[in-house]
């Protein structure tokens, strides 16, 4: 996994961050990958969701381990320290999907 950014005149590509920002990097990375295991998740449970618990989303987390982070994997901690920007990421994923392929994604949070 890498991190990267793109301006009008380059992309840029983030190999190692300094050590000033190392834990703030590992962090964003961490909910990142937390948020795209929670969307692969909700994208594989279908328009349906009968099957999708929190349960089996919480064993899906805890069985990977985010790269570069193997000595710490991901727990329900994270999931709920992330909470506020995965549901907000998803809701924009359900929105983009309505809007631009005309899909009704739907996605109940209670």
């Amino acid at each position: 996994m890498f991190l990267g950014f793109s301006t009008g005149a380059a992309d840029y590509y983030l190999v190692n961050p300094s050590e000033v920002f190392k834990s703030t990097i590992a962090d964003l990375i961490r909910k990142v990958f937390v948020t795209k295991l929670v969307v692969e998740r909700l994208l594989e449970a279908g328009d349906t969701m009968e099957n999708l618990e929190y349960e089996d989303l919480l064993r899906a987390l805890e069985s990977r381990n985010v790269p570069g982070q193997e000595s710490s994997p991901i727990s329900a901690d994270d999931l709920i320290k992330y909470s506020d920007f995965v549901v907000a990421q998803v809701q924009e994923i359900k929105l983009s999907c309505f809007r631009f392929c005309g899909v009704n994604f739907r996605l109940q949070l209670s």
